[in-house]
């Protein structure tokens, strides 16, 4: 929900995906009422979503809850688009790994505890990641401390036991609600709504930071000296990765063109780059 000039509407945007993945939404799945939900019905079409209409069962419906939110190509509620890189075969064992390492451990009997399940695996996924890690390794290799702020024990158990009403729903509290009610008695929280809403693409419909980092940067001859050395062509199993797909990929890359979301490209090479990094 990024091609909106209102940055307010923007962040109600976001309130709607939160909502979609909050026990009010969750208990609609669980009756078979979801799929009437304006909310639900507007994003799966603004989207392009295929979704899964059928799915029944209160753990089955959990474990396609965070399934989507932390091991698919785009984050959304039954979701069926898992990933474009696997074989379509190999995509249900994908799903039951994942499960039986992240999910099969959890006790979850009620829709109120998907936020602590989200806080949970949050620390397994999102702060391991690209976007998390490198502040904690900068900070250490120049002798500094980081502090972040949402790893603090008591903003962990405020953010597992904080109900749907503050902010997390479709009422009309803002995004970040008890955080900004916090440092609202301390600094001017309207001014920090200037501007982008987190990222500059939120201002910039045309900015995408993956295709300039591939197409414009210095970046793109390490990525093409990846791809020639480690080509995914030949050292991905073809009864587990979509070769046609990775094949399209490298031309997009090959050709500059966008045919290809060069986000895509970028995980692609991430790959190879490991298994250059690791000597494969």
């Amino acid at each position: 929900m990024t091609d909106d000039k209102n940055n307010g509407y923007r962040e109600y945007a976001d309130k709607m995906m939160c909502y979609l993945f909050g026990p009010t939404f969750f208990n609609k799945i669980i009756d078979g009422t979801f799929k009437d939900d304006t909310t639900f019905k507007f994003l799966k079409n603004k989207l392009r979503i295929k979704s899964i209409n059928n799915i029944k069962g209160f753990k089955n419906i959990f474990n396609n809850i965070m399934q989507s939110m932390f091991a698919i190509n785009q984050r959304f509620p039954l979701n069926n688009e898992i990933s474009q890189f696997l074989v379509p075969k190999k995509k249900k064992m994908y799903l039951k790994k994942f499960n039986e390492r992240y999910l099969d451990n959890l006790d979850f009997t009620e829709s109120d505890q998907l936020y602590s399940s989200y806080i949970y695996l949050y620390k397994k996924f999102h702060w391991q990641g690209s976007t998390v890690r490198p502040a904690y390794h900068l900070a250490n290799d120049f002798n500094c401390d980081f502090i972040n702020l949402f790893l603090n024990k008591n903003t962990q158990e405020l953010l597992s036991n904080m109900p749907e009403h503050y902010g997390r729903g479709l009422e009309m509290k803002p995004v970040k609600f008890p955080i900004k009610s916090y440092l609202k008695k301390k600094i001017d929280i309207d001014n920090l709504n200037i501007g982008p809403h987190s990222y500059i693409s939120d201002i910039d419909t045309h900015s995408d930071p993956y295709f300039e980092i591939i197409y414009h940067s210095k970046m793109r001859l390490v990525i093409k000296k990846t791809f020639e050395k480690y080509n995914p062509i030949k050292i991905l199993d073809k009864n587990y990765f979509d070769k046609k797909y990775i094949k399209k990929i490298l031309q997009s890359f090959n050709r500059k063109n966008d045919k290809v979301s060069a986000e895509n490209i970028y995980s692609l090479f991430c790959i190879c780059r490991f298994l250059k990094d690791i000597k494969f």
